[in-house]
């Protein structure tokens, strides 16, 4: 992964992943975006194909945040690499350095189940006992969080935000312990209420942002 961790050496870069066919091959975001990331990984991948479709050459998506923004970079057919940034950001080092990086970025395999299942396990065992999965401590610190990601569904689908929000919510919580890591579930449910492709990017990439900078906090407490 040392060909990943050298990008966030970069002045203004958070986090970097690659996405082949549907699926991580190798990332530095927290495991609890994957899934948001990948359904945004389809989406660039689908408007750079209808931009190709024009006869115009163009290979990166920019999706601007309140304080971030999402580049997506396609590196073959079937192959994205996104990072999160600052907004201002040096675009002629990171290309260059995609650029150099693109033969190794491509190399890069997805992960075995047995290692995967091992790096679920250590990162809930960093987690503080009050905050794992299921305790009341972790219901009570999603609070603020949910009524944030409530007010993000609002500005796509309007007032019907909270009907929709508490009805997806039932559901979610149903199907397992309300937990940090289950969020992009919720916030993917959620997104499948807003109709224009571009507006259910928007929701999930200022969602994910959300949900990183909750996680940040968490690490850094």
């Amino acid at each position: 992964m040392n060909v990943l961790n050298d990008f966030q050496f970069l002045g203004g870069v958070r986090h970097v992943c690659v996405i082949r066919e549907g699926g991580i091959t190798g990332s530095t975001f927290p495991e609890l975006l994957h899934d948001n990331l990948t359904a945004a990984a389809r989406m660039m991948l689908q408007m750079l194909a209808g931009i190709q479709s024009l006869n115009e050459k163009h290979n990166e998506v920019h999706i601007e945040m309140d304080d971030s923004q999402l580049i997506g970079v396609q590196l073959s057919d079937n192959t994205l690499f996104v990072l999160m940034a600052d907004r201002e950001i040096n675009h002629a080092l990171i290309n260059t350095a995609i650029r150099s990086a693109r033969p190794a970025l491509l190399k890069l395999e997805s992960p075995t189940k047995a290692s995967s299942s091992q790096d679920k396990t250590a990162a809930q065992t960093s987690v503080p006992p009050t905050l794992q999965p299921g305790t009341a401590s972790n219901k009570a610190s999603l609070k603020p969080l949910l009524k944030k990601i409530a007010l993000v569904l609002a500005d796509y689908v309007g007032p019907a935000a909270t009907v929709l929000f508490q009805r997806t919510y039932t559901l979610w919580s149903q199907e397992g312990q309300p937990s940090h890591e289950r969020l992009p579930q919720l916030t993917s449910k959620m997104a499948a209420f807003i109709e224009n492709t571009d507006k259910r990017t928007q929701f999930l990439l200022r969602t994910t942002d959300l949900i990183s900078d909750q996680s940040t906090g968490e690490t850094t407490a």
